[in-house]
């Protein structure tokens, strides 16, 4: 089966989601990929705070996969890029950017 890049972006999404607090505001993902390496943290907000906390996904493997075939997908499109941000807010709007 084919993903698009919203499918692989919602997929990572909705990982995040479930696994954190009632109270967040933002959390995000950000992945480096070097060939078959992958290193990642998860990160959120609190409503009413500034401070970033970490936090594990339920399933940690799922957007991990999913980065790694949205980075595919996208060189697959002329991008090259090692690092990918995927930012969630509590109000279900979701953005990512590439280094």
């Amino acid at each position: 089966m084919a993903y698009t890049l919203e499918d692989l972006l919602l997929r990572i999404c909705e990982c995040m989601a479930e696994s954190l607090p009632e109270s967040w505001l933002s959390a995000y993902m950000q992945a480096t990929i070097e060939g078959q390496d992958i290193e990642s943290s998860f990160r959120y907000v609190e409503a009413g705070s500034d401070e970033e906390r970490p936090f594990s996904p339920i399933d940690e493997i799922a957007p991990m996969n999913a980065a790694r075939e949205l980075q595919s997908l996208m060189r697959q499109e002329g991008s090259d890029w090692d690092t990918i941000r995927v930012t969630i807010f509590s109000n279900g709007r979701f953005e990512y950017y590439t280094m």
